[in-house]
């Protein structure tokens, strides 16, 4: 047993995406868990994830294929974070990006994209 924790994509790398106005932005935690889980995978593999349920349709898995990830499971559920490891998971990413945001927040204050956090 144990735990790989992977760091994909910083707070300013977000605000960078380039997607056209109105665009879908599920598009940004797909590929941030794919990669992410790719990332992980490599140090450390496992048969099978789960991950919190942000789309009906397996976005994840689909990015997960495109990385070339093959004989993994990956569940998603609604509520995944009663699982005490994918809760862990959301506190470690949640405390990452809010340290990204305060470590930038000079270099970029006022520069969000619409719908990001405000330091």
């Amino acid at each position: 047993m144990g735990a790989t924790a992977k760091t994909c994509f910083s707070a300013a790398e977000i605000q960078r995406v380039d997607e056209p106005a109105g665009a879908n932005l599920n598009r940004l935690p797909r590929l941030a868990a794919a990669t992410a889980c790719a990332q992980a995978l490599t140090e450390h593999w496992v048969p099978r994830g789960l991950l919190d349920q942000f789309s009906e349709q397996p976005l994840t898995q689909r990015e997960l294929a495109k990385k070339g990830v093959k004989n993994f499971e990956l569940k998603m559920r609604t509520k995944a974070e009663e699982d005490p490891v994918v809760a862990a998971a959301s506190i470690v990413a949640r405390a990452e990006y809010v340290r990204q945001c305060t470590n930038s927040r000079g270099a970029s204050a006022g520069n969000s994209r619409k719908g990001a956090a405000r330091w």
